[in-house]
């Protein structure tokens, strides 16, 4: 996907917020949504009305499951900020992700000294067509040791070991149930002309059948990202035709 005019650019993020709302799980704390970073450092939430005319580029989001501090030491909250604007070519380049509490949660994609998440190859391969609810959710994930680590890589912590010989190659939480996408987040989105992708991403994305809030984003500006009840151009990742 190419660079998004100024118009598409808002779309996208007027979507990313409307999905953002429909969002919910007993994992998943409050969220924030923030006009700018320079907002969101001194605190000033953005408004509905700026989400919803697809202004707001932050998101400090809180998980709310037991996580590790250290080795062994549990870790029961914390709070993960998101810039999508970070990288310069939203949604072709992927958000910015870092945990800004303290202590930072343990495993093998935190750095340990800064909170800076490594997301992995998914957002690129999906070609900009993940979502900003659908990060989310993967990031809860890989806290979770709900992830494959592979090898020693990563930030060299130590928690490739810890994920194979403590917790025997399984999730440090097993039956965590992750939040959810409302079912109209299932159906066609027209983006751009890109070819759609289909990968195999978090069983939290499973629909459920409940549908999201009444649409936010103002009639006198339709998004070209709304859910339509198509086949036609994108499925968010991870749901299957």
């Amino acid at each position: 996907m190419g660079r998004l005019t100024p118009a598409e650019l808002r779309s996208r993020l007027a979507y990313d917020y409307e999905v953002m709302q429909g969002l919910e799980g007993p994992s998943l704390g409050s969220w924030r949504g923030f006009a700018s970073s320079v907002q969101a450092a001194a605190g000033v939430k953005a408004s509905p009305a700026q989400g919803a005319n697809g202004l707001v580029t932050v998101y400090e989001v809180d998980f709310a499951f037991p996580m590790l501090g250290a080795p062994g030491v549990p870790l029961a909250k914390a709070k993960v900020r998101f810039d999508l604007l970070a990288c310069g070519n939203y949604p072709s380049t992927p958000p910015s992700v870092q945990f800004t509490s303290q202590p930072l949660p343990f495993c093998l994609r935190v750095a340990p000294s800064s909170g800076i998440v490594c997301i992995g190859s998914g957002w690129a391969e999906a070609g900009g067509h993940m979502l900003l609810a659908q990060l989310v959710v993967h990031v809860m994930r890989l806290v979770n040791f709900d992830e494959p680590p592979g090898g020693d890589g990563g930030y060299g912590n130590g928690a490739s070991g810890y994920w194979r010989s403590v917790l025997g190659g399984r999730p440090l939480n097993p039956g965590l149930v992750y939040p959810t996408l409302a079912e109209e987040t299932t159906h066609g989105v027209v983006l751009p002309p890109a070819p759609r992708v289909v990968l195999a991403e978090p069983e939290g994305f499973r629909p459920r059948r409940a549908a999201l809030p009444p649409a936010s984003l103002s009639p006198s500006e339709p998004s070209s990202f709304r859910p339509a009840r198509s086949t036609v151009g994108f499925r968010p990742v991870g749901v299957r035709p």
